[in-house]
């Protein structure tokens, strides 16, 4: 189970999402649904990443037109067969 404080800098959100950090300042000055961080201090800000997690999960929805839940769903159910075939992937390398 995830640790719900866990958060992230401004880097490794740039990261998960794969943009630029000057990309990603972009995006959070523009992307009123994207979640707010919390700030520390001036210049030390932190998002929680189950909500960064929530927001890729909602935009990817949106974008394929279904529920997040339903999404969700299905992205769980090829999880294992990713892992499985990932498996068998390194077990014929080592071979």
């Amino acid at each position: 189970m995830p640790n719900v404080y866990t958060q992230l800098r401004a880097e490794q959100v740039a990261d998960r999402l794969g943009i630029s950090l000057s990309t990603f300042n972009r995006l959070i000055k523009t992307e009123t649904s994207f979640p707010k961080p919390i700030k520390y201090s001036s210049r030390w800000v932190a998002w929680f990443e189950l909500e960064v997690n929530d927001w890729i999960l909602r935009k990817a929805a949106e974008q394929r037109g279904v529920e997040p839940e339903v999404l969700l769903s299905h992205l769980r159910e090829i999880a294992p067969q990713s892992e499985q075939q990932s498996e068998q992937f390194n077990q014929i390398g080592a071979a």
